[in-house]
C-alpha cells in the first residue's frame, strides 16, 4: 500500500514540474524547428526604394548600368524559381524595385537644350547659350542670368542616345537660324564704325536671303521692298532705336541721328514743329534724352 502511495506521489510531482517547463521562452522543444518568413514589401515601400536608387543617377551611363542590373535580377529570379520560397520572394522584390527605378529613370530629364527666342535684337551672349546640350546646373544658371528669355527642352535617356540630341528636340533649321543670328549680333555688337556695320548687315541680309530663317528679317525690314532708300542695315538701327523708346523715324535717321547720343543735340522745340509730331511725342523724346544723359556708361558703350 505504501508503495502505491509513493508511486502516485511521484507521478503527480512529474506532471506538476515536468509540464511547467513547456512553452517557456527560449526553449525549443524536442522535434520542433525554427522557422521564419520573408516580409514582403508594400507597393509604397517598393516605390520609395526605387526613388532612392534614381536619386543617384545623373547620366545616361547611370541609366544603362541600372538597365543591366534589371537584366541580372531577372536572370536571378529565373534561377531561383522552384527553389526556396524565401529566396525566390526576395529576388522577386529586388527585381520589382529595379524595374520601377528603371521606368522612372528612362523618362526623367538628364540634360537640357536651351532654345533662345529667334530675335535679331537679342544679345549675342544669350544666343550663344542656345542649341547645345547642357547640365541641370547650367540650366539653372541661364534661368538666373536671363529670366523669361527662351525656354528649355529636356533630354532623357533615349534622346541622349540619338546621334544628334539637339536636332532630336529642336530641328536642324532652328539651330542654323540661331547661328545666323549670332553672326548678325557679332556685327551689331562689334567695334566697327556705324557705316561699316550697316554695310555688313546689308551683306548678311543678302547672304541669308531665301533661307529657312529669312522670316527673322521681317522683324525689322520690309523684305518685299529691297530697293527703298533705307537699306536693311539702316532699318535695323532705326528699329533698334525704336526698341529703346526713342521716337525716331527714317527722316531723322537720314539727317544723322543714328546713335542714342546723337539725340542729345536734338532741339525739342524744332522737333515739335515737325509735321505729325505732337506733345506726347515731344515728351517721349525729352524722356529719352534724359535717360541717355543720365547713363553712367562711357560714350562708346551707348552706341548700338
Amino acid at each position: 500500500m505504501e508503495t502505491i502511495v509513493i508511486i502516485v506521489i511521484l507521478v503527480v510531482l512529474f506532471f506538476l514540474f515536468g509540464s511547467s517547463n513547456k512553452g517557456k521562452p527560449g526553449r525549443v522543444q524536442k522535434g520542433s524547428k525554427k522557422t521564419s518568413t520573408y516580409q514582403l514589401l508594400t507597393d509604397q515601400e517598393i516605390q520609395s526604394e526605387a526613388e532612392e536608387i534614381v536619386k543617384k543617377i545623373t547620366t545616361p551611363s547611370g541609366v544603362l548600368r541600372l538597365e543591366e542590373r534589371v537584366e541580372k535580377a531577372s536572370e536571378r529570379v529565373a534561377e531561383l524559381d522552384g527553389g526556396s520560397p524565401q529566396s525566390y520572394n526576395k529576388a522577386i522584390q529586388k527585381l520589382q524595385i529595379l524595374e520601377m527605378a528603371f521606368s522612372i529613370a528612362e523618362d526623367m530629364p538628364l540634360k537640357y537644350v536651351y532654345i533662345p527666342d529667334s530675335d535679331p535684337f537679342e544679345s549675342k551672349v544669350v544666343l550663344k547659350e542656345g542649341y547645345r546640350v547642357i547640365s541641370r546646373d547650367k540650366k539653372e544658371e541661364i534661368e538666373r542670368n536671363f529670366p523669361g528669355k527662351g525656354y528649355f527642352e529636356a533630354l532623357g535617356y533615349y534622346e541622349l542616345e540619338d546621334e544628334n540630341p539637339v536636332e532630336a528636340v529642336s530641328g536642324e533649321d532652328e539651330a542654323e537660324a540661331n547661328n545666323a543670328l549670332i553672326k548678325l549680333r557679332t556685327i551689331v555688337e562689334g567695334k566697327a564704325k556705324h557705316e561699316t556695320k550697316v554695310k555688313n548687315i546689308n551683306n548678311w541680309v543678302e547672304e541669308h536671303s531665301g533661307t529657312s530663317h529669312w522670316e527673322v528679317i521681317d522683324l525689322w525690314y520690309d523684305t518685299e521692298d529691297l530697293e527703298k532708300e533705307i537699306t536693311p542695315g539702316d532699318a535695323f538701327y532705326i528699329a533698334e532705336l525704336l526698341r529703346m523708346d526713342c521716337p525716331t523715324d527714317e527722316e531723322l535717321y537720314l539727317q544723322g541721328y543714328k546713335q542714342p547720343n546723337d539725340y542729345l543735340s536734338l532741339d525739342l522745340d524744332e522737333f515739335g514743329k515737325r509735321h505729325g509730331i505732337g506733345v506726347k511725342t515731344v515728351e517721349q523724346m525729352r524722356v529719352f534724352q534724359s535717360r541717355v544723359q543720365s547713363q553712367s556708361e562711357t560714350l562708346e558703350s551707348l552706341k548700338i
